[in-house]
Parts: structure tokens; sequence; C-alpha cells
């Protein structure tokens, strides 16, 4: 997006159309365009500390994954919600875990 921004302010466009056309704020375009006039390409980059921080712990990460990757004599998987009372991580928590790491398709709630 912010690389979308500067191309349009570098082909002349105003910041009113710029946000119009992207779907955001004059805002936002006008701060970009200053952080990029102090700072150059580097503007474009996320600074240290931007963003949310993530609220899953990485003890919470593996004790999800192990518990996910055991497989029952039958062959099968356990649910998320086994899986939430076995570690103490809420259902939708473990679902992120797990779709982050690629299992959330062969699991089933």
């Amino acid at each position: 997006m912010r690389a979308a921004i500067l191309l349009l302010v570098a082909k002349g466009f105003q910041n009113a159309d710029i946000a119009h056309r992207l779907k955001v704020t004059e805002r936002t375009v006008t701060r970009l365009k200053k952080r990029f006039y102090e700072g150059g390409f580097s503007a474009i980059e996320t600074r240290p500390g931007q963003g949310r921080p993530p609220n899953i712990s990485p003890d919470d990460c593996q004790r999800v994954i192990i518990a996910a990757s055991t497989v029952d004599p039958g062959g099968q998987r356990p649910g998320i919600r086994f899986i939430s009372m076995q570690t103490g991580v809420s259902p939708t928590t473990v679902w992120r875990i797990l779709r982050r790491y690629g299992f959330a398709k062969e699991l089933t709630t």
C-alpha cells in the first residue's frame, strides 16, 4: 500500500485523489509523503515496534503443536476442543496456532 501511495505521488496525483483511489485517509497519504521526504525509501518499511504485539506465547504454540501432532491408535488426530482442554489454551487460539502452522485443514472442532 505504501509503495502504491508513493507511486501515485510520483505521478503527480493530489492527496485526496490518492486517498480515494486506494481507500485510505488523506492523513495517511500526507504522513507517508512526509516520512518519504524525510527518510527516503525507508519510509515504506515498517518501523520496529509498529503493529500489535503477538499475544500467543511460544510455550502455548509448542504445547498446542505437540498435542495436535499426537495420533491415537486408530490414526485419528485430536480435535480443537480436546486440544484446548488438554493445553489450557482457548479453542480460538488453538485454531489460530494450528492454522498458522498448517494443521488446521486436518482438524475438526
